[in-house]
């Protein structure tokens, strides 16, 4: 049972590492999590994609991230990268005419790869949603129903979360806030294309805080 976004959430069924086709050719979105259930007052069927981190957003900063130019060239990549959410984060793009690759660039170290992969996870999930029939499976078949899908993201907070990223910021807060630019974003994104009414991105990042004192961990290993 879990808690988004003020709804409260029943999810009987796990999958893992589920693969999403986002630019033809190159590597699927692997999901790490989807979760399959039904919103509790209502009993909305939902598909939750979520992606989760231990350490790595303290673990993997940068400054400067090479990204496969053809993402700018797909319509949900392009609309996304060109829409000016990444400036708002402290974050420009950087182009060469002809060349395989551009860059996302910043003077403050920060978690890029954690911003690229959540563009890819939606351009995924929205083309999921497009084009469910395209795969035979138990999340595609959901998908192709009708239900609500949800794309959000869950971080190990306790202490990795309070460690410094640069000499600003701690990392979960630096994430965090460029996270929340990105959804703003992402959920624009969804009303532009007319999937509002099924498909939401959530505004803030989950932490695995809210299993600590949770009643359905039963396991010692697991607590």
């Amino acid at each position: 049972e879990l808690n988004i976004a003020g709804k409260d959430y029943v999810f009987t069924e796990s999958y893992f590492e589920y693969q999403n086709t986002v630019i033809e050719g190159r590597n699927p979105s692997n999901m790490d999590v989807v979760l399959v259930g039904n919103e509790k007052k209502t009993g909305t069927k939902t598909v939750f994609f979520i992606e989760s981190k231990f350490s790595e957003y303290y673990e993997r900063p940068g400054k400067q991230l090479s990204i496969a130019t053809e993402y700018l060239n797909d319509k949900y990549g392009k609309a996304v990268y060109r829409s000016g959410c990444l400036e708002k984060m402290g974050i420009r793009i950087e182009e060469k005419a002809g060349e395989p690759e551009f860059s996302i660039e910043t003077d403050n170290s920060c978690y890029l790869e954690g911003i690229k992969q959540m563009i890819s996870h939606f351009i995924g999930v929205v083309k999921l949603c497009e084009n469910p029939t395209s795969k035979d499976d138990a999340i595609a078949n959901a998908v192709a129903s009708g239900v609500k899908v949800i794309l959000g993201e869950i971080l190990f907070t306790d202490r990795i979360g309070d460690l410094p990223v640069n000499r600003n910021e701690k990392c979960f807060a630096s994430y965090r806030g460029k996270y929340q630019i990105l959804s703003e974003e992402l959920n624009k994104q969804v009303e532009k294309v007319n999937m509002n009414d099924r498909v939401e991105v959530l505004s803030d990042i989950l932490s695995y805080d809210i299993f600590r004192d949770a009643k359905c961990i039963k396991e010692d290993s697991i607590k």
